[in-house]
């Protein structure tokens, strides 16, 4: 096995470590359906670290464009669905800021929405 290969598996057995993926999961989870709420938005699929959040519409590009204004990297499967996949290594920290800048991308696309409804240029 390589030395990559082990130094995956120890971090793997580290009794902290699946303690920490659940803590940080339940953290991410909760701030997920919080946006969810706030936004309109649907379901939040998935467990751990890995969860899928369903749109209220097709906006699912808007909102990926948005989020890389933001410096936020996400993926989108369909057009109405956004998949969040961060590191296993992943701090509380890291999630809050990226749910604060996926809060501002939600943000920027509901202002677009609601001007071109009003007939104003974006």
């Amino acid at each position: 096995m390589s030395a990559a290969g082990l130094a995956v598996m120890d971090a793997l057995q580290d009794r902290g470590f699946l303690e920490h993926v659940a803590t940080v999961g339940q953290h991410l989870r909760e701030g997920l359906a919080r946006l969810a709420h706030r936004y309109g938005h649907g379901e939040l699929r998935g467990q751990g670290l890995f969860y899928g959040l369903t749109l209220s519409d097709d906006s699912a590009d808007a909102v990926i464009h948005a989020a890389l204004h933001e410096g936020l990297l996400l993926n989108a499967p369909q057009a109405n669905c956004l998949r969040f996949t961060p590191a296993l290594t992943v701090s509380k920290t890291n999630i809050d800021e990226m749910l604060l800048r996926l809060a501002r991308a939600f943000s920027r696309v509901r202002t677009a929405q609601l001007q071109c409804r009003k007939g104003i240029a974006v």
